[in-house]
């Protein structure tokens, strides 16, 4: 039996030492509080060692890697299923036979703790001293265990009756957050507790260790200090500014959850950060968004990105320091990046494929800057959108937004080449099409889009009509309605494309687009059996009402026709509208007979523009009703998720809402539009939002 299983026989990991987490324990007394934090202050600060900790893939084993030295210090075989941690002179992680504490100088194993039942939570040391924190059970809920680590052995052990987060050793110290808001300071010597506290406005998941100072919390950071815990005056912390992410990472990843598969994409879809060394700041202002092979940086305090490097495979470990940011992808390959500018500073090779890394960059020397500079930023987003690989999308999507802020002509017609790629199916298409439609640049570009139109014989597909459309209306384009008619009379043009089509000639107000419209509308009313063609029908049918308000009675008779099929007379009757019911006999309905381009508004009591944060209060009311249209007849899988791209007009009214899949149409449209956005400065806006289960 090895040691470290005997010792969880022996003491059953219920207080072996001290006095830990008694439930009438007082928080925050005085003279004890002032004291331990004046002696977590006091502590020496640790000394760097610049290293990456590295699960191979084949052979399967762990190796360490000396930064400072450029050389591998050593490798072992070992089958590693998480992602492991450095912890002072060891290195710890979840192997075959359980959690093991390996010695940090030459990979020797140490212990193993082979209860089936503990898993790995966090791990934190400083010189000869770590500590292990692991949760015995699975669910909500799972009893919280902690173990120090001195000289190679279990020193003592604690369980507590609620969950444990990711602890820290201070000196002679180690600071234990658990239970999601509470915080306990044990002396390292024998497990005694010597302070307890309560963050009663935050969530306590981490305490951290960064150069003298110490901090803690999880979807924030806050200095650990006594105004911490005045109930009165809560600090504000130490978070980057919120901003749409492909899949949202957090600031640090949930500190109850057991340590990640070493093959988890949370590991490569994730945020890296250094702070400041002399006060409570994000060094650099860089925050640094990870999404398998692309890094973006990013400023912390604005939602704006600095640069956007593609490392061609996926990165499975970074970390951050002042001015760089250490990155391994999977192919083993060490990049050294400026946190300015993304220029690459060094490289090296661990020499093996890589499924997991721990980096640890603190103490690194950084070079002197002479790499080359690397292409402009426009230059940058250009090729990371271009991407061919259909894992990043998502992404791509983001490197598209940025993208879309440069003005130019240029970047219309890049928008334009992304948008009519329609063997694309991920979010960067979508979000190149939403992009391009609001554009207010690159007439040329447009209209050449749309005069080229399809051609089978030259295997040319048809172009994003839709979002032509409404870039058209947006920059005033009355000479497109010619050739948009022509797209609208063209059987080769998508479906998915029409309603985008007739919002566009109904936001340019010509009326040369009556007649082609009504006479889609009587072709297709009766035929329109799919959600694309509804959804048309009804786009059309608004439209043709928003530039003729005198074919209300037309309209009117085609929702009544009874040839249509139902679904299509219901959208149709939609689109009249229930004020036309309300009409007196005779009179027509109050509608307007041209769409209108909002003026710039100067009030400065309006935002600027929607975020997301309006976004979400205003579809909060519907929300979960929204979620029920996922949901499909019985024996069929619901839909995971939905896109809806609303556009919203100047004065915050909804003008058009389109579904993907297209099926939900009829079932999403009627609830968002019983909604309404504030007003902003920016006028017309589109929205885009992710319906999911």
């Amino acid at each position: 039996m090895n040691r470290a299983v005997h010792v969880t026989f022996l003491c059953g990991l219920a207080a072996c030492g001290g006095q830990a987490f008694e439930a009438q324990f007082a928080e925050r007394q005085q003279p004890a509080m002032s004291g331990v934090l004046a002696d977590l202050a006091a502590a020496p600060p640790r000394a760097p060692s610049p290293v990456i900790l590295a699960v191979s893939a084949s052979p399967p084993g762990l190796l360490l890697w000396d930064l400072r030295e450029g050389r591998e210090r050593w490798r072992v075989p070992a089958d590693v299923r998480s992602t492991p941690f450095v912890a002072g002179d060891y290195v710890v992680a979840v192997e075959a036979e359980g959690t093991v504490v390996r010695r940090a100088s030459d990979g020797a194993r140490l212990l193993a703790i082979g209860d089936p039942e503990l898993h790995l939570v966090s791990a934190d040391g400083e010189g000869s001293l770590a500590v292990l924190a692991l949760a015995r059970g699975e669910g909500d809920q799972p009893l919280g265990n902690l173990m120090l680590v001195r000289d190679g052995g279990i020193a003592w052990a604690h369980e507590l009756p609620l969950p444990v987060g990711a602890p820290a050793v201070v000196g002679e110290n180690i600071v234990v957050p658990w239970a999601h808001q509470r915080l306990t300071v044990l002396d390292a010597a024998d497990g005694h507790e010597r302070l307890r506290l309560r963050l009663g406005h935050a969530v306590a998941g981490y305490a951290l260790r960064q150069g003298a100072q110490v901090y803690v919390g999880q979807h924030r950071l806050f200095p650990l200090a006594a105004p911490l815990f005045d109930d009165d005056a809560a600090p504000e912390g130490l978070e980057p500014r919120g901003r749409p992410l492909p899949a949202q990472p957090p600031l640090l990843p949930d500190a109850y959850e057991v340590r990640m598969d070493a093959d988890s994409a949370h590991n490569r879809v994730r945020l890296a950060w250094a702070l400041a060394d002399a006060q409570a700041a994000f060094a650099d202002d860089a925050l640094y968004f990870v999404f398998y092979r692309m890094i973006f940086g990013l400023a912390a305090a604005e939602d704006e990105v600095r640069w956007v490097v593609d490392r061609g495979r996926d990165v499975v470990g970074v970390d951050a320091v002042p001015g760089a940011l250490v990155a391994v992808t999977e192919d083993g390959a060490i990049t050294v990046l400026a946190a300015a500018d993304g220029r690459t500073l060094a490289t090296a090779s661990l020499g093996v494929e890589v499924r997991a890394a721990e980096v640890r960059a603190a103490g690194i020397e950084l070079p002197a800057a002479g790499a080359e500079a690397p292409p402009p930023l426009a230059a940058q987003l250009q090729r990371a959108s271009a991407l061919d690989d259909v894992r990043v999308g998502a992404g791509r999507a983001l490197a598209i937004r940025f993208l879309a802020r440069d003005a130019s002509a240029e970047v219309t017609g890049r928008l334009i080449a992304l948008c009519s790629d329609r063997a694309d199916a991920s979010q960067a298409r979508a979000a190149a099409c939403t992009e391009l439609s609001s554009r207010q640049n690159g007439g040329d570009q447009v209209l050449a889009a749309l005069h080229d139109g399809a051609s089978f014989l030259d295997e040319r597909p048809a172009p994003p009509s839709g979002a032509l459309a409404r870039a058209s209306a947006t920059m005033h384009l009355r000479q497109a309605v010619p050739f948009l008619v022509e797209h609208l009379e063209d059987p080769a043009t998508p479906a998915d494309e029409l309603p985008g089509l007739f919002d566009g000639l109904a936001r340019l107000g010509d009326r040369r687009a009556i007649a082609p419209i009504e006479r889609f509308l009587r072709t297709y009313h009766a035929d329109a059996t799919d959600g694309g063609t509804i959804a048309a029908i009804g786009a059309a049918a608004e439209a043709l009402l928003v530039l003729a308000a005198d074919r209300m009675e037309l309209v009117q008779s085609l929702s009544t026709d009874p040839l249509a099929p139902a679904p299509a007379r219901e959208r149709l009757a939609r689109a009249v509208g229930p004020a036309a019911g309300a009409q007196a006999p005779g009179t027509a309905p109050s509608r307007p007979t041209a769409a209108r381009e909002p003026d710039p508004s100067d009030d400065p009591s309006l935002p600027a523009a929607l975020t997301a944060e309006m976004r979400e209060q205003t579809l909060a009311p519907v929300e979960a009703r929204l979620r029920h249209c996922l949901e499909r007849p019985a024996g069929a899988d619901p839909l995971p998720s939905a896109r809806v791209v609303i556009m919203v007009g100047d004065d915050g009214a909804i003008q058009t809402v389109t579904v993907t899949p297209s099926e939900l149409q009829a079932c999403v449209e009627p609830l968002v539009r019983t909604r309404s956005f504030p007003r902003t400065r920016r006028g017309r806006e589109v929205v885009t939002y992710t319906l999911r289960r």
